[in-house]
């Protein structure tokens, strides 16, 4: 999909949807998108700024004319010095005080752009977006006994750029009963107590771990495929430097027409391949690597596939590094003997000393793990009614329900005096027990992720058939 057709489906929309906006409309979504712009705006100019600065303390040139800025203004009385003194804080203040500083107002940025995003797009009920709970739906508790935020793993399928945001706005609905989570709270917080609080969703997409639309995230989506997967190093870094709510979508892309079509065209010819009627074929990588760094930090041992083969080679030489270590074990048994004296007195002093032990970062991993199923629905009055069982036109006037991807200014369009076709948001939240997933082998892991799939699946053409419009 070219960026043209990518801003026209998921950003503004089709021609055919807005041209019946009016100019109301256009003046709202205008302004609630200049702020949305401002935010990403700002947050760019100063990554940029940190990062250019960072580059050009570093390069030769800026060194040699520092060099020779020093030693110009060495030479020079009475104000040479205070040059020197004014150019050498300069320098280091921007390693040690410039660029910390303008990480920290990005990440004030971060925090704030999630909430005032969200209050955009859901803060007020509207009669065009409605959002239906399933049946069943399961709350979210992000927050253990002692009110600290658990690390979160959370599924979903993919169905528009919208998913985004509204799993963000229903991460922070279920967490705003443990914490506040307004703007101006995030800022009181860290100039009058210096503390920086505030839950981030972070999003395991395209190979990277985001929380912010940044340039960079934008040219991995252009040039990574669906294949593309979040490494173990960088998700065990992550989970040992905070507790974050990480949200991930395996089939990596949005559904579209073409993509489905192209995904049945390939399965077809595939005896075992999983045929889905209303999603992607999940990808495997990113969420077994989660998990392998969640059994990590919780400590609780995982079975890896390991061939018969390999084993049995790995027990056979075993085996007979233990005969060659025993037929020496009796001429180095009196050297181990005296090293182990010699060095008791020694190792006898060094335990008696009490070791300062660096405080580390408790990782809080959530007892359950979250599976949302989004489904968007456009209700529409014609006059030949599809019949979504056999695929056949019923000439019959009355309302139908579409499957819908819709745009970011569809959702930020004010509710107007004139009758539309409202969107439905259908949701669903199932959770599963974190330890009974730990443990599981990565063959087994992706059956299960296999296994939630195929029933999310069969929800999703229920929920169609089920909903009826009056």
């Amino acid at each position: 999909m070219g960026f043209v057709t990518f801003v026209e489906s998921y950003v503004v929309g089709s021609s055919q949807d807005i041209s019946t906006w009016w100019y109301t409309d256009w003046i709202v979504v205008g302004w609630k998108a200049a702020i949305i712009g401002a935010y990403l705006g700002i947050h760019t100019l100063l990554t940029m700024t940190r990062l250019v600065l960072q580059t050009i303390i570093l390069t030769p040139l800026f060194l040699r004319c520092y060099s020779i800025y020093r030693r110009f203004w060495w030479h020079v009385p009475f104000f040479g010095p205070i040059l020197l003194e004014a150019g050498s804080y300069c320098l280091t203040s921007i390693p040690r005080v410039i660029n910390p500083t303008l990480s920290l107002i990005c990440e004030i940025i971060e925090i704030i752009f999630q909430i005032h995003v969200t209050e955009l797009m859901f803060g007020h009920e509207k009669e065009s977006v409605r959002i239906v709970y399933g049946e069943d739906c399961a709350e979210v508790d992000l927050f253990d006994e002692e009110n600290q935020l658990m690390t979160t793993l959370v599924l979903s399928n993919h169905r528009s750029l919208v998913d985004y945001l509204l799993i963000q706005h229903l991460l922070m609905k279920g967490a705003k009963q443990h914490t506040t989570l307004r703007k101006k709270d995030v800022i009181y917080n860290y100039f009058k107590q210096r503390i920086l609080k505030g839950m981030q969703v972070q999003f395991l997409s395209w190979g990277q771990i985001v929380k912010f639309p940044t340039l960079l995230f934008g040219f991995n989506v252009i040039n990574s495929d669906e294949n593309c997967f979040v490494p173990s190093d960088d998700l065990e870094t992550f989970l040992k430097s905070t507790n974050q709510c990480m949200v991930h979508f395996p089939e990596t892309n949005i559904l579209t027409t073409e993509l489905f079509l192209v995904q049945r065209s390939i399965n077809s010819s595939k005896t075992f391949a999983v045929k889905y009627n209303n999603l992607l074929n999940p990808r495997f990588k990113t969420f077994v690597n989660a998990i392998d760094c969640f059994a990590k930090c919780t400590e609780i041992p995982r079975l890896p596939h390991i061939p018969i083969v390999t084993e049995t080679k790995k027990f056979i030489n075993k085996k007979l590094d233990d005969i060659i270590t025993n037929s020496n074990g009796d001429v180095q048994q009196n050297a181990v003997v005296t090293h182990i004296i010699a060095h008791s007195d020694v190792k006898s002093n060094q335990e008696s000393k009490p070791h300062k032990t660096k405080k580390q970062h408790r990782v809080r991993i959530n007892s359950h793990i979250y599976d949302i199923t989004i489904v968007y629905l456009r209700v529409k009055y014609v006059t030949n009614v599809h019949d979504h069982i056999d695929g056949s036109i019923v000439p019959r006037s009355g309302y139908q329900l579409d499957e819908i991807a819709p745009s970011l200014l569809e959702f930020l369009r004010p509710d107007s005096k004139v009758d539309r076709d409202p969107i439905i948001t259908y949701v669903n939240i199932k959770r599963f027990d974190t330890d009974a997933i730990l443990c599981l082998k990565d063959r087994h892991l992706e059956k299960w992720l296999e296994d939630i799939w195929k029933q999310k699946d069969l929800e999703i053409s229920k929920v169609i058939e089920k909903i009826t419009v009056n």
